[in-house]
């Protein structure tokens, strides 16, 4: 569909319907025109008939300029109004493109986040049903995938546009041109072809050029007289990067966002390369900042105190400040104050030696730096010199303050609190700095607190009241110049999230204790945990050199002695618009690639085991998301998400991972994600075929016991297996679904003493499963039913500590859960618990469950029945595993159970089950049934 001043689909020159305010303008070629349409739900044009494609392979692609607004919708043949809504959408949020598809059981969702539209850009969809993989194309260039499900996308409603298939979610102005919809999944290849065709590559490569030319000069003239070499050789390498991505541009499509991306770094390398004799150019201000220390009353931990402020001083003599953003110490509890102690003592000492001669201690309240540790912090390490009291201030502790060095202010607050005392008073103390006649907007203005600020950095979430108001503050007050220093998250610096831009800089520092926690991704969470289980766990300090109105920014990791990731330079006193972080037109957008196919190593007891080789990436990978898509429903049976851990000592180039409990005749597509900080993602595949089995016999089920008299007599309530295990000549497991005619045993729900009978049940081969022997496909179970259920007693006991552990807990089913289905008496060693019916139960066996947790034991005591008798009880375990104790039949209207020799607060039982005594099956025919063939 050209939209050359007509609205015909021109492949049967049918006229499309329109609806509303729409027009033409000038298209992407001189000469050719555009379809422009205005917002709101009116406004739309479709095709007359639904446009359908089953279950087969399309791409669509057309040229783009407009709005991107929060979910309105470019092209679309659903009801948008939910995603899991059958048929798909390509929709438009801020300053993103992503696409809807709704099967029939289940919604996929994808799409990218860097659409700047202002200008043409044109944008393809690639929806491949037969690798089960969608793909978005920008201006030719792969943005990203993802996995589809299986079944028909089409719906009876029209291809709508700039609306979805009812005429809404229209609330783009926008103009499209060249509109197609393809049969089949074009390659990337065809894609770029497509793109090339229109010879508008608009890519701007001056300002990377530029740039290059200037780093060739200086590697030419080589390594300069007291200047950096570890700057120079990563220079080196920049330049090696930036030059490979500006001579394969027009062959790889990279899109302007990255082009600006290289420009940058290199602008920054040399930058910093320049800067790096400190004899020519010292800096204004340097620091470090070493946040989350994190000392307590362990030798080993003050050791590494000590030992971390020896490497930071000795690697950076230069530093006018040591400012730790919060948690200096480890406390947790309220005696724990005293802890601060330490980092004095650590202090002290290394001033003595002079390290600190030159160097300013300042630091601002953790979390975890209890109440009353203001007593004991460094002198003059929270607060100004007051001139009146002839010392320093002490504003550690629900307060803030502002300090001076050389000529750079700094603010800090105590997050802990939003006050008037904290926040309050930094808003004062930023108000006049700004009224002061020696107010300079290009010089930094160093805030900090504990906490970020939400909606900044990677780990915002993380953020207080206290920091978030003043973040406000200084959004709305244009504090452009503010670098505010956060710690808390412990999180990894070196990833480029951890650096923000936005109303202001913002850091996350890490952590010097560890940097090595991780919320959840966009994919959920990780195999390796939050508290990521590092083979060297990094710890990280970071160097700031302020220059003028640029501050570099360096990061060491302290457990391997040596500087890691990319060293960066803020522009951070020219204003917002010179921002060049955080930016959704300065962007890396390359994919990680996989240089080593996937391997699987076994795949035998119906276990898959399989290695990767991790990607390569011109930045870092952060993350696989690991997919076993199963070939016939077409659902993601099994996933996890893994780290690369790129800072981890020794790095493990190869990963081995394996899948359990998989289906051997199911066959499998195996996918791994390998995605970056950026979330730039590729894919590699492999086939897991499914294995053809002969039948040799099949398993019989085990018997089920202890089910509660009166239970309904269905499959279900009873708890019948839904699968049968069979034998097979393979050595994976194989499992068939089995259908047990329950209605035709003997079981009659109704008596209310204890049965014993067997259920039938006809098996079905899975596919892939076949029977040269003609082995009958039935098979049988035994069931028991003489538990005898608590809900028809009443239940007391000595004490219960509150609703969530009263005595009927105990009867409740849940066992071994701490915390859930658990009877606990309040404060008792030895309580009691009774059951009383209103009729006789006959029963010889209980079995007891202690608690799980190891604190609270009952490990025996007396049952007492309504006849008089007695029965001695020992032995149960403390770990909550069941203890049966069996004696003479008992006819009685109650039960008590008393406890001797409890120990711990709580004493109780996770569950106490009565049982009847059993009698043997009756004798009954198995039934013919039919053979369910595969």
């Amino acid at each position: 569909m050209k939209f050359d001043n007509n609205l015909k689909d021109d492949v049967n020159q049918e006229d499309l319907t329109a609806n509303g305010n729409y027009s033409y303008v000038d298209g992407v070629l001189p000469g050719t025109k555009a379809l422009h349409l205005e917002s709101g739900d009116g406004n739309y044009v479709g095709t007359k008939h639904s446009l359908n494609f089953g279950n087969d392979s399309f791409t669509t692609s057309f040229w783009y300029k407009g709005d991107t607004n929060n979910n309105q919708v470019i092209l679309s043949n659903k009801d948008f109004t939910k995603s899991s809504n059958e048929g798909w959408a390509i929709y438009t949020s801020a300053n993103s493109v992503n696409m809807n598809l709704g099967f029939p059981t289940a919604s996929v969702k994808f799409g990218r986040d860097t659409f700047n539209a202002s200008d043409w850009r044109y944008v393809t969809f690639v929806v491949d049903r037969d690798k089960m993989l969608a793909s978005l194309y920008i201006d030719g260039y792969k943005m990203t995938e993802t996995s589809l499900g299986v079944g028909t996308l089409d719906t009876s409603n029209p291809l709508n546009i700039g609306s979805d298939g009812l005429g809404k979610h229209g609330g783009n102005s926008f103009d499209i041109a060249d509109l197609n919809v393809w049969k089949g999944a074009f390659s990337g290849d065809v894609v770029q072809a497509n793109y090339n065709s229109y010879a508008v590559n608009k890519v701007d490569m001056k300002a990377l050029n530029d740039k290059i030319s200037e780093a060739n000069k200086i590697i030419a003239d080589g390594l300069g007289n007291g200047f950096s070499e570890t700057d120079f050789d990563h220079l080196k390498k920049v330049l090696n990067t930036a030059n490979t991505v500006a001579t394969t541009q027009k062959e790889k499509l990279y899109t302007q966002e990255t082009i600006n991306y290289y420009e940058r770094e290199l602008n920054n390398a040399i930058f910093i390369y320049q800067k790096s004799n400190k004899t020519l150019t010292p800096a204004g201000l340097n620091m470090i900042v070493d946040s989350d220390p994190e000392v307590s009353a362990n030798p080993a931990t003050i050791a590494r105190i000590e030992k971390d402020y020896r490497t930071e001083l000795r690697l950076f003599p230069q530093a006018d400040v040591l400012f730790i953003p919060g948690d200096v110490t480890g406390g947790n509890n309220a005696n724990e104050y005293v802890w601060m102690k330490n980092l004095t003592d650590i202090y002290n000492k290394l001033k003595g030696e002079g390290l600190f001669d030159n160097t300013k201690l300042y630091m601002v309240r953790g979390n975890h730096d209890m109440g009353g540790a203001e007593q004991f912090i460094p002198v003059g390490s929270a607060g100004a010199w007051n001139a009146s009291t002839n010392s320093y201030d002490n504003d550690f502790f629900n307060s803030a303050y502002r300090v001076k060095v050389k000529g750079y202010n700094f603010v800090g607050f105590d997050g802990n609190y939003n006050n008037d005392n904290t926040v309050g008073k930094t808003k004062n103390f930023l108000d006049q700095i700004k009224k002061e006649a020696d107010y300079d907007p290009t010089k930094p203005i160093f805030v900090s607190s504990h906490y970020p600020i939400s909606g900044t950095v990677w780990g915002s979430a993380w953020s207080s009241a206290a920091s978030n108001n003043v973040g406000k503050y200084i959004a709305d007050n244009n504090f452009s110049q503010v670098v505010y220093m956060s710690g808390h998250t412990q999180y990894d610096p070196t990833d480029e999230r951890s650096h923000y831009q936005g109303a202001a800089t913002y850091l996350d520092s890490g952590a010097s204790s560890y940097s090595s926690y991780i919320d959840n991704g966009p994919y959920g969470g990780y195999i390796e945990g939050s508290y990521i289980n590092y083979k060297t766990t990094p710890r990280i300090a970071n160097f700031i050199e302020v220059y003028g109105s640029k501050i570099i920014i360096k990061q060491y990791n302290l457990s391997t002695d040596e500087y890691v990731g990319t060293p960066s330079v803020k522009v951070v006193g020219e204003g917002k618009e010179a921002f060049t972080y955080s930016r959704s037109d300065i962007r890396e957008l390359i994919a990680p690639q996989f240089e080593e196919g996937i391997t699987v190593d076994s795949y035998k007891n119906n276990e898959l085991a399989f290695t990767i080789k991790q990607a390569k990436d011109n930045v870092r990978v952060l993350e696989y998301n690991i997919q076993l898509i199963n070939k016939l429903t077409g659902k993601v049976d099994k996933s996890f998400n893994s780290l690369s851990l790129p800072l981890d000592k020794p790095f493990d180039e190869y990963r081995h991972y394996k899948f359990t409990d998989l289906s051997p005749t199911t066959p499998y597509i195996l996918r791994v994600f390998a995605d970056d900080s950026m979330y730039n993602r590729s894919s590699q595949d492999i086939d897991i075929e499914a294995q053809s089995v002969n039948l040799n016999s099949i398993t019989t089920p085990a018997d089920i016991t202890g089910v509660a008299i009166g239970t309904a007599k269905t499959a279900d309530a009873l708890g019948l297996p839904k699968t049968v295990s069979l034998v097979s000549d393979l050595e994976n497991r194989v499992d068939a679904d089995v259908t047990w005619n329950v209605d035709a045993s003997n079981y009659d729900p109704t008596v209310k003493t204890a049965q014993t009978f067997t259920v039938n049940g006809t098996v079905t081969l899975p596919a892939g499963v076949k029977n040269p022997n003609n082995v009958p496909l039935t098979t049988s179970i035994k069931v028991t039913v003489n538990k005898i259920p608590a809900w028809t007693a009443a239940v007391t006991a000595s004490s219960y500590y509150n609703a969530d552990y009263s005595p009927d807990k105990a009867f409740d089913g849940t066992i071994g859960q701490s915390g859930r289905g658990e009877w606990a008496s309040k404060g008792e060693q030895n309580p009691w618990i009774q059951l009383n019916w209103t009729t006789n139960q006959t029963f010889n066996k209980i079995i007891f469950n202690d608690r799980p947790n190891l604190d609270d034991w009952a490990p025996g005591g007396t049952l007492t029945f309504s006849d008089g008798s007695t029965v001695t009880v020992s032995g149960i375990p403390n770990d909550g595993s069941a203890y049966s104790v069996t004696f003479p039949e008992k006819t009685v209207t109650w039960v008590k159970f008393q406890v001797s020799g409890g120990s711990g607060p709580n004493v109780g039982l996770s569950e106490m089950k009565i049982f009847a005594p059993a009698l043997p099956a009756a004798e009954i025919s198995v039934l013919e049934t039919e053979t369910v063939k595969n």
